[in-house]
């Protein structure tokens, strides 16, 4: 390359920087543009801010594109009603409900692939031998299973005993391809990820003695399997220490009622023995490594198991038939959490969103504001010229 060729792209290089400011020290990636239009992260930090603030008790975010990260935490983590009081960050850890799902996912795929099995392979194999399996059982999937076309109508609960009584209640074949309402393919029932937590810990090499059912040993056995597999597999990976399904004993997050007025918040409980369609503790901040390192590396899933999860929108919400998930025209993943709330009971609403064009959401709310709709209109309000 001659000098000046050298001289004339370092200065434009030097203009792109100078332009293109990030809320971040490393400038790699933090704007995208389409057309004529550019998003930056700085920008669409600022206008989700503006969505939030005074809406909710408090709130939590972390923006990627690339290796460019914005975030911003509001409001309080414990209220004087609860002492001591406290300010919400990005690295206060807390139950996000349902985005649980999308790791329980992963944990499972990693399993089946690792043991040499197809998603289109039948789960009944891997589920404890001193059950009744009725036949329809015997015909569902995986793939069913974790898209939620298992057919199964029947939810008691989360616990190894619920679980037990939904298989042995078994399916009707037919309803494995209609929705819960008849008139579409997904029945979204928390069960189906609870059975993955067994799953889990039999693809993992556990196989019951002779203990007997009714006295709570496997159900704990099971549970501790699911978290450590979780731990070894997916959260040391990352980094990530000491992740568990029980909220701390004292001093942990808690949401309320908005305004949170004198009310005592929640946690939402012990999700030790019922882990896998939620439950599982971690910050913002922690889930947006999970969610980063997924899509950009292989050290959670392999480039095949990647392509099956996103083809099939596995611990992900399921967009409508041929109507992909989108923002403005822009298409993406996107899983919600919510612990449902009122006046005077506490609401979380989370979400995780992976977009193609590569910006990546990872949010958590404590009040009754509707955060998708708040994410929709900062992004489209952050495309400027």
């Amino acid at each position: 390359m001659k000098p000046l060729h050298f001289i004339a792209l370092f200065a434009a290089m030097s203009l792109t920087a100078a332009t293109c400011k990030n809320s971040t020290t490393n400038p790699v990636g933090g704007r995208i543009c389409k057309g004529d239009s550019c998003l930056t992260l700085e920008n669409f930090s600022q206008n989700l801010q503006a969505e939030l603030d005074g809406r909710v008790v408090k709130y939590a975010f972390v923006l990627r594109h690339g290796l460019a990260s914005a975030s911003h935490a509001a409001g309080k983590r414990r209220t004087a009603s609860d002492p001591p009081e406290q300010d919400f960050t990005i690295d206060h850890r807390y139950n996000p409900a349902s985005v649980t799902k999308v790791i329980t996912a992963v944990a499972l795929l990693q399993l089946i692939e690792k043991n040499n099995l197809s998603i289109q392979d039948k789960i009944w194999t891997y589920l404890p031998k001193h059950w009744i399996i009725p036949n329809s059982i015997k015909e569902i999937s995986f793939r069913q299973l974790l898209r939620h076309t298992a057919g199964i109508r029947f939810d008691p609960g989360n616990t190894l005993a619920d679980i037990r009584t939904s298989i042995e209640h078994g399916v009707n074949l037919s309803d494995t391809a209609t929705g819960c309402d008849g008139s579409a393919e997904i029945c979204y029932k928390n069960i189906n990820y609870a059975i993955c937590r067994v799953l889990i810990a039999y693809l993992d090499g556990y196989r019951p003695s002779t203990i007997p059912f009714n006295n709570g040993i496997e159900e704990l056995i099971i549970s501790k399997r699911f978290i450590d597999y979780m731990q070894k597999n997916i959260f040391d990976k990352l980094n990530i220490s000491s992740v568990t399904c029980t909220p701390p004993a004292n001093g942990g997050t808690l949401f309320y009622p908005f305004p949170a007025g004198s009310f005592h918040g929640t946690d939402f409980g012990d999700w030790a023995l019922s882990g896998g369609p939620a439950g599982i503790q971690l910050s913002t901040n922690e889930l947006s490594t999970f969610l980063l390192q997924l899509r950009i590396s292989t050290i959670l899933l392999s480039k095949n198991m990647l392509q099956i999860m996103d083809d099939n929108s596995f611990g992900w919400d399921v967009p409508p038939a041929g109507s992909p998930w989108n923002v403005d025209g822009d298409e993406c993943n996107s899983k919600g959490g919510w612990f449902p709330g009122d006046a005077t009971h506490a609401q979380l609403n989370s979400c995780i969103m992976d977009f193609k064009n590569g910006l990546q959401i990872t949010l958590v709310s404590n009040g009754m504001a509707d955060i998708f709709g708040a994410i929709s209109n900062a992004y489209k309000k952050s495309w400027t010229k």
